[in-house]
């Protein structure tokens, strides 16, 4: 798809994704729990159910009792596990 062939609402929407994403980078990774609930905008509980359930288990680097989430790939995991079940 051209730039030329959008519509206006369309282009305008596109710049408002792109200034959203500039403006308000995510980031990379996330530690521990908290990053989770953050990423998943859930209770530390839910959170801990989905780091034990393995779905997003290569997302997750762990050393010791310290993890790191990358989250994109946390939330394409989670996304296409979620996708499975609700087929």
């Amino acid at each position: 798809m051209n730039v030329s062939d959008l519509t206006v609402d369309q282009f305008q929407e596109l710049i408002r994704q792109t200034v959203a994403e500039v403006l308000n980078p995510r980031p990379t990774y996330v530690k521990g729990l908290d990053g989770l609930c953050e990423i998943f905008q859930c209770s530390r509980a839910t959170a801990k159910r989905i780091k034990a359930s393995g779905s997003i288990n290569k997302a997750i680097r762990q050393q010791g009792r310290t993890f790191m989430t990358n989250v994109d790939q946390a939330l394409q995991l989670y996304g296409s596990k979620n996708s499975r079940n609700q087929s």
